[in-house]
């Protein structure tokens, strides 16, 4: 599992930049509509940008999560080095999971808000 989000995590790595730009730039116009526009005609671009924040939020996260993970601890020479690899190993296995359940919930958030707004426009 690490190696295949460490794989998507190195080709998306160009595109970092932009991932954190566009989550930045939605986030923003977020709080401009709730802020300063007129409540009745702001909600139409709402949740589409919230949706739009999430996802830019999530492939920020995979790349700047896994672009370099740690290598097994067999690797390692010592039984000091084999400990911090492994332990380095495991949190990384842990944030693996936290982010698949973490997208498993923005997919179900985006599923729900697209379908709220489907349904009012």
């Amino acid at each position: 599992m690490l190696e295949k989000l460490h794989r998507v995590a190195r080709r998306l790595t160009p595109y970092q930049n932009v991932a954190l730009g566009l989550a930045a730039a939605s986030i923003i116009a977020v709080v401009v509509i709730l802020l300063a526009l007129e409540p009745a005609g702001s909600d139409y671009y709402l949740y589409p940008l919230i949706v739009l924040f999430l996802w830019f939020l999530s492939i920020y996260a995979l790349i700047d999560c896994f672009k370099e993970i740690p290598g097994h601890p067999r690797e390692q020479k010592g039984f000091i080095r084999k400990a911090k690899a492994g332990i380095s190993r495991s949190w990384s296995w842990l944030m693996g999971i936290l982010f698949i359940a973490s997208t498993l919930g923005v997919i179900a958030l985006s599923w729900k808000l697209i379908s709220l707004w489907i349904k009012d426009y």
